[in-house]
């Protein structure tokens, strides 16, 4: 996916709600997993109850927003894109499971986001079963790059909304979109450089990456030591500006009066005293006299190579090279005693010259590291001794514009988690398509400017800072008529004009691949539609057609098939202990709140030993069961080392090779791989076949629809049966045997 269809293609995924749930279900399961926890333990059938950890318990029974947000995390944070292509897909780089680790080490420490952690482990426990079972009907992945015309995700996204549409009346929260820390969020899946990474390998959400690159830069502009260098810049330019003023002067003199006079003579010498003082300072102290980049980097002795530091006056345009010595290493000890030396020299100097110390304190030099204050006194030193005044009000103005840039860009990453969390509240409480994405669209019209440079529809209520900038700026505009007699309001002027310069700098290499289109008209009607609920009429309409080469299978009767599956009551709603994805989500979000001993109690209560050897779990570090084996939530069956092909039409088979279809790693889970295991423990707690409807029809009353040669047809005496393991034909069984099988089971 071209990052340019960026934010359409997050606009478009919003409308998808593209989980293998609504985010209406997982909170549905969230809100069931908190109840069952309010006596710290879990019910685990048929097993028993289980004790969960004290401190895992007062944490998120504490921070039940955190918790039920974590719920829906990986399909809305750090937006609907970036969870849907990294968190889920594992595409270019971490798996699932790296990213469970990460948030587990990342939120540990922090009350409240260990309960987001937990709530993220249960979206993921859900997502196994559930895709495994919206997978088998669609016929595919969710995949919006793909050539199936969207066939296979409209079925997705139908099926999903069903399954909302029948699930228990309980109130669901969504206080989560008020209550919720977007620092703590951002901090964690926005602004760790190795979250960004993974955003970088993934190509279609490259876009986060270069957010944090963005927010990175303005900030590094912020800095003092390089507000002070900016400030120096400008009184350079102020000089040019001088130069070519009294030039243009004087040529309009000579072309009128076509002679040379003292008067002109005496403007002339003006222009040849008129060297380029600071820049001689920056070349002389930075560069010449600091040629190794020592008081850049005296903290770690050693640095620039004589090419690095060429290539950084030539692109300022400043002095030649004037050393012989191609590269220079000094030892950390000797770099500390010169800067020593150079601060006790510094500090005496500061003594006889007040007005520098008030220059220093403009800067901020406390929020320098001790070699960078060394740098800023040198250059301020510079500037005094060859007779140039650097005016506290540049600096000043200089800081203001920089550190409001580089506030302003922290901010719009903090408000476009918050803008992602409130459009996710919309989609539970099914808002329309306009007021859905209405948060993603005020973000972009207040903070898109942030990025691209450029004049936006501003929301005031969240932007009236930039409007007196802006404000600022028009003055500034407006009072240039003479600028030359005041010397103060140039030198404002030149450094608004380096700041400008700056953002223009930084929009065109990162901004304009930040903020793209969103909403076109193609965008809104194709995704119009599926705000609206669904019905029998609209889910049997997707599922009628086959797709456009994919061929996917014709369920005339999905709705019929899909009913049977859930068990509904008489209220409509679906059975939670009988309807298997639903059922096998709760069970699997439970066993993740098991420490090792309670593990081993369980593992003892079924008679298997799991504690020690290879086939099973090593406790000698962190454990929980979901760590370690899950690759891919977007797949299907990933307790399997390799899934089973997903149903076509007769003649066109899956065409994803085994090596596609690996959505585990370290050969899926080990209570699957176990026979003993698998058969005492992993089918007693999962109930199956996980869709019936479609792979044995017979248990619920409908037709046969698979290929002959499709070999997943599971049974309810064995739900599990994979190809490859001596398949044999279930025998159908009377639909009245069934609740029996079901309580003897």
């Amino acid at each position: 996916m071209k990052l340019k269809y960026l934010f359409a293609a997050l606009v478009l995924l919003i409308g998808f709600n593209t989980n293998a749930l609504e985010l209406k279900t997982h909170l549905y399961i969230g809100e069931e997993i908190l109840a069952d926890l309010e006596d710290g333990k879990v019910t685990i059938q048929p097993f028993g109850e289980f004790e969960v950890d004290s401190t895992v318990v007062s944490r998120i029974l504490a921070n039940r927003d955190y918790f039920l947000l974590g719920t829906i995390g990986p399909d809305v944070l750090p937006d609907f894109l970036g969870g849907q292509i990294t968190v889920h897909a594992a595409q270019g780089g971490w798996t699932t499971d790296d990213w469970l680790s990460y948030l587990y080490n990342a939120s540990w420490y922090d009350n409240s986001m260990t309960a987001f952690y937990y709530g993220y482990l249960m979206h993921s426990a859900a997502d196994v079963f559930s895709h495994t079972y919206v997978n088998s009907y669609a016929g595919d992945v969710f995949d919006l790059t793909d050539e199936d015309l969207l066939q296979v995700e409209l079925r997705h996204k139908l099926l999903e909304m069903y399954i909302a549409k029948h699930q228990p009346a309980r109130p669901i929260s969504t206080s989560w979109k008020n209550t919720v820390n977007e620092v703590a969020i951002k901090s964690r899946l926005l602004d760790s450089h190795l979250v960004e990474a993974q955003y970088r390998a993934s190509g279609t959400a490259k876009y986060l990456a270069l957010m944090k690159e963005y927010e990175n830069e303005a900030a590094r502009l912020a800095h003092p030591i390089n507000i002070l260098k900016s400030s120096i810049h400008a009184v350079i330019n102020k000089n040019i500006a001088r130069q070519q003023h009294y030039q243009a002067l004087i040529a309009r003199y000579d072309s009128e009066h076509g002679e040379t006079t003292e008067q002109i003579a005496a403007q002339q010498a003006i222009i040849d005293s008129l060297t380029p003082v600071a820049e001689f300072a920056v070349c002389e102290f930075i560069y010449n006299q600091d040629e190794w980049g020592l008081l850049a980097d005296g903290s770690w002795g050693i640095v620039k190579t004589k090419h690095e530091i060429q290539t950084e006056k030539r692109a300022l345009g400043l002095c030649r090279w004037k050393s012989e010595v191609d590269q220079a290493i000094l030892g950390i000890q000797d770099a500390e005693e010169l800067i020593r030396d150079l601060e006790q020299a510094l500090a005496n100097f500061f003594e006889n010259n007040p007005d520098l110390a008030e220059a220093a304190r403009a800067l901020g030099l406390p929020e320098m590291t001790r070699s960078e204050a060394a740098e800023a006194l040198v250059l301020v030193a510079a500037l005094i001794v060859f007779g140039e005044e650097l005016d506290l009000k540049t600096i000043a103005l200089n800081a203001a514009f920089t550190r409001y840039r580089s506030y302003i860009v922290r901010k719009a990453g903090q408000e476009y988690i918050k803008a992602n969390i409130q459009t996710a509240a919309n989609i539970v409480d099914q808002k329309g398509l306009v007021e859905t994405v209405k948060p993603i669209a005020d973000w972009l019209a207040c903070y898109g400017p942030v990025y691209t440079g450029e004049a936006g529809a501003v929301s005031p209520a969240v932007c009236e800072v930039k409007e007196g900038l802006d404000e600022l700026s028009d003055r500034l505009q407006d009072e240039l008529k003479d600028l030359v007699s005041d010397e103060e309001l140039l030198n404002l002027y030149h450094s608004y004009q380096a700041f400008q310069n700056d953002v223009k700098a930084l929009a065109v290499r990162l901004g304009k691949d930040i903020v793209k289109e969103i909403l076109t008209d193609e965008q809104k009607e194709m995704i119009g539609w599926l705000t609206n609920h669904v019905s029998d009429a609209s889910l049997t309409a997707a599922f009628s057609g086959e797709g456009n080469s994919a061929r996917l299978l014709k369920i005339t009767d999905i709705v019929e098939r899909v009913k049977g599956d859930m068990y509904l009551r008489g209220d409509g709603s679906f059975d939670p202990q009988k309807f298997a994805p639903i059922f096998n989500s709760m069970q699997l979000s439970k066993i993740a709140f098991l420490g090792s001993l309670e593990m081993q109690r369980l593992g003892k209560l079924a008679g298997v030993n799991i504690i020690y050897g290879q086939e099973y779990y090593n406790y000698r570090g962190i454990f929980n069961i979901l760590h370690s084996w899950i690759g891919n939530l977007d797949g299907n069956h990933q307790w399997m080392a390799v899934s089973p092909k997903l149903p076509r039409q007769a003649g066109f088979d899956d065409p994803r090779e085994s090596y596609d279809r690996v959505f585990s790693q370290n050969g899926g889970l080990i209570l699957w791989n176990n026979a003993n295991g698998r058969e005492k423990i992993f089918e007693k707690l999962f109930i199956g076949p996980i869709a019936p409807g479609i792979e044995s029809p017979d248990l619920i009353g409908e037709s046969n629809i698979l290929p002959s040669y499709y070999e997943s047809r599971n049974c309810y005496s064995d739900p599990f049966q994979t190809q490859g393991e001596g398949f044999e034909q279930c025998t159908p069984l009377a639909a009245w045997l069934i609740p029996i099988l079901h309580v003897l089971n």
